[in-house]
């Protein structure tokens, strides 16, 4: 599950040029790091196409995926993974903000809510935001049917342990999460490929 935005690009401005977004100054002002996900899913340093996987390397996450492929036709499309971190979401509002300090016209879409919505609505709905992530997150560890509890990260898959699944499905914030998806990704290690560790 994500929760998907639309940024559209007031048209006015499209008559008159092509509208100039600068990733690297995104990157610089929300003190973020880039790269695209392989076959395995595993994060590699560069962008591929137009597509990005966006994330803060002081608390790693799941990583807010940037697609510009319509940026001609006026349109980014930004989306995070439910569940996420509180840090993520503040982040993700953060890439929102400074994607409207540079376009500076926008209007918001959200895909899953099939809705509009303007920046200030979204900002006030951080905190309805990180609660469904947390009920997102004991929602799913309290899925019995499943065999094993993987998410996608930023850097790489992980699966929880059995006694993770158990502490998430009656935790009371998403503190803990948070800390456990960085420190996974924060090590400096090698990730092998999967055909080689089947």
């Amino acid at each position: 599950m994500a929760f998907t935005l639309q940024v559209h690009i007031q048209q006015k401005k499209l008559r008159f040029k092509k509208p100039q977004f600068n990733m690297q100054e995104l990157l610089i002002k929300c003190g973020l790091q880039y790269g695209s996900t392989n076959e395995f899913y595993i994060l590699e340093e560069e962008i591929k196409g137009d597509t990005a996987i966006l994330y803060n390397p002081n608390r790693i996450g799941r990583g807010v995926f940037c697609d510009m492929g319509q940026i001609s036709s006026g349109m980014i499309e930004m989306s995070y993974n439910i569940p996420t971190t509180k840090a993520e979401i503040d982040d993700f509002l953060a890439i929102v903000l400074e994607v409207k300090r540079q376009l500076i016209d926008i209007k918001l879409y959200c895909v899953e809510e099939e809705r509009h919505l303007t920046v200030e609505e979204l900002l006030a709905n951080r905190d309805n935001m990180v609660s469904f992530s947390l009920q997102s997150l004991k929602k799913f560890c309290a899925n019995k049917e499943y065999q094993a509890y993987i998410f996608t990260l930023a850097k790489f898959p992980y699966t929880l342990t059995k006694e993770q699944v158990e502490y998430f499905e009656t935790c009371e914030d998403l503190n803990e999460f948070e800390q456990l998806l960085h420190n996974k990704q924060a090590m400096d290690v090698y990730y092998a490929k999967s055909s080689l560790y089947r």
